[in-house]
C-alpha cells in the first residue's frame, strides 16, 4: 500500500477535486509523473523520454501502458469535470481535450500556483 506524503495529498486533491479518483491505475502513474515534473521548474523535462519511462520503471510496467493510463484518465477527466473546473483549476479552455504533456504540465503549474513554496521545500 502506498504512503501518500504532503506533495501527493497536494496532487491528490487536485485531482479529486477534477472528479479523478483513485481507483485508475493512470491516477497513480500521474501523481508520479507530476513529482517529476516538479523537480524539474525550469520547463526541461521531455514527458515521452524523460517522465514515462521514469513512471513505469517505478512501477514495473511499460512507457507505452503509462501513456495509455494517463490518457485515459485524461479523458475521463474530460468527460465528467465540470468545464469550469478544468478553466480554473488547470487554465485549460474547454474547447478540446488536452493532450497528456498539456494536462501533466497544467497540473504540476497548479501546484506551484497554489501552494508555492510549500510545494518545492517538499520535493
Amino acid at each position: 500500500m502506498r504512503v501518500y506524503d504532503e506533495l501527493d495529498k497536494m496532487i491528490v486533491k487536485l485531482l479529486h477535486d477534477l472528479t479523478l479518483r483513485p481507483n485508475y491505475k493512470g491516477f497513480r502513474y500521474i501523481l508520479d509523473a507530476v513529482r517529476i515534473i516538479l523537480r524539474y521548474p525550469d520547463g526541461q523535462c521531455l514527458i515521452t523520454k524523460d517522465v514515462y519511462p521514469v513512471v513505469a520503471r517505478e512501477n514495473a510496467t511499460t512507457s507505452a501502458s503509462v501513456e495509455r493510463c494517463i490518457r485515459h484518465c485524461v479523458e475521463t477527466i474530460w468527460d465528467y469535470a465540470p468545464a469550469v473546473s478544468l478553466e480554473d483549476f488547470l487554465f485549460l479552455s474547454a474547447i478540446e481535450r488536452p493532450t497528456n504533456s498539456v494536462f501533466l504540465v497544467a497540473v504540476a503549474v497548479n501546484i506551484m500556483n497554489t501552494y508555492g513554496s510549500a510545494a518545492q521545500e517538499l520535493m
